[in-house]
């Protein structure tokens, strides 16, 4: 086969195709040779039908089969050998093609291609880091945390009401002077800001210092998307009495407690759990420290992105955002105008999304990079666990949805990442 490429613009390739009558030919053989194992015409066995019977039965179905075939063996072709990547299979329309075993099959087509550009240097780059710190206050708040885990729930009538403690109380949310909600005997976790859903600063507020008995009234306005539709953006008077005052109370550290958590001391506890933050804390940092060096990588890139691409891209997310503020309950007529604003900085975004992923992508393939079936699996059995669900479930709706492919790239790329990190030199700063 012979092939003209024409580079158009950024990612943009008119390729044009010619199929020698040789070829045609072999691939008219191969076709008909494969239709005569398969059919027997009357007065013939598997195998044996002239040609000319063959082709006056399947002449016109065979063309259309060996343009198919020919087609994709020019693709294949033009990316084993010519090396292009395409973004997306090109738009051929093969029905407006004429094939004739007697003359060579010419046509043409434009392929959006993979962005052409240089490796950028990613092995040996330098970045100066915080050093690890764990504060023995740190450590504290998790033991502290430990503890909440066996926090008893109890009463506490001459206490002062203040940020953690559980209310008990009967409350009331009235409209035009019509009661619209309401709950007697209600656990309300004091602190969070929030009532049954409605926004309650201002009510906790007029509570906090006070003790069981007390009553407090405030104007509360509930959310636009507050999911009691009857409720949505109303400004409700909230009026609540306190029934009961309860607290948490703390378990000792005590040999019962270290030992249910597999301590024999309280120093080894401290120092386990030490560990666990400074782990923790390490992570965080090596996180930080990829996107930092992932920035520099890119940014040493020099990537042309196709227009077109970056404009499907764009149309993507301008619906996910008339959908997310539909969903938030803003009115039809403001969501154009908001989605539009919104929509440069997105461009912005959008585009150095993409050059992350041709980077990580070109370094994958470059390093050799797979992702195995079993890291997939293990992938979703985290994700599985992160949510509550089952692991069949998760993998289910990964698959039904199309993802699993997405997943794999994800990984692949999250090795990368870390390739990066471990080739670069992190200094930790003095």
């Amino acid at each position: 086969m012979d092939f003209t490429i024409d580079t158009l613009g950024p990612c943009r390739k008119k390729v044009g195709v010619t199929i020698p009558t040789e070829r045609i030919r072999a691939e008219y053989d191969k076709q008909y040779g494969e239709i005569n194992k398969q059919i027997a015409l009357p007065g013939f066995r598997k195998g044996h039908s002239p040609r000319k019977l063959l082709e006056q039965r399947f002449g016109s179905r065979m063309g259309e089969d060996v343009k198919e075939s020919l087609v994709k063996a020019a693709l294949d072709e033009l990316i084993r050998d010519r090396k292009l990547e395409p973004l997306e299979p090109p738009s051929i329309d093969l029905a407006a093609l004429a094939i004739d075993p007697a003359r060579p099959l010419s046509f043409s087509f434009e392929l959006m291609t993979r962005p052409e550009f240089a490796t950028p240097t990613w092995k040996g780059l330098e970045l100066r880091v915080q050093p690890v710190e764990v504060a023995d206050a740190e450590v504290q708040e998790a033991i502290q945390s430990l503890q909440r885990r066996g926090a008893r729930l109890e009463a506490a009538p001459d206490k002062d009401i203040a940020d953690g403690d559980v209310l008990v109380l009967d409350w009331a949310a009235s409209a035009d002077g019509t009661v619209v909600a309401q709950d007697v005997g209600a656990y309300h976790a004091f602190g969070r800001g929030s009532l049954a859903g409605l926004p309650a600063e201002e009510l906790e507020t007029s509570l906090r210092g006070k003790r069981a008995g007390a009553t407090a009234e405030a104007t509360l306005t509930a959310t636009a998307d507050d999911p009691r539709e009857e409720l949505r953006g109303k400004a409700l008077r909230v009026a609540v009495t306190v029934r009961e005052v309860k607290r948490y109370v703390l378990p000792e550290v005590d040999a019962e407690f270290l030992k249910k958590h597999d301590y024999d001391d309280a120093d080894e506890m401290r120092a386990d759990v030490k560990r666990q933050i400074q782990r923790g804390k390490s992570r965080e940092r090596d996180h930080a420290a990829e996107d930092d060096l992932m920035a520099q990588v890119v940014a040493s890139a020099k990537i042309e992105l196709p227009e077109h691409l970056l404009q499907q891209e764009l149309q993507a997310w301008t619906e996910r955002k008339r959908q997310e503020l539909a969903e938030g309950g803003v009115p039809e007529a403001e969501i154009e105008t908001q989605a539009a604003a919104g929509r440069p900085a997105a461009r912005v975004e959008i585009e150095a999304e993409l050059k992350r992923f041709f980077v990580l992508d070109r370094i994958a393939r470059e390093e050799g990079l797979t992702v195995g079936d079993q890291e997939v699996a293990q992938s979703l059995s985290e994700i599985a666990q992160a949510y509550g669900r089952p692991v069949e479930e998760v993998l289910q709706a990964y698959k039904s949805g199309g993802r699993i492919e997405q997943l794999r790239s994800q990984i692949r790329h999250r090795k990368v990442r870390e390739a990066i990190r471990r080739a670069a030199q992190v200094i930790e700063k003095a």
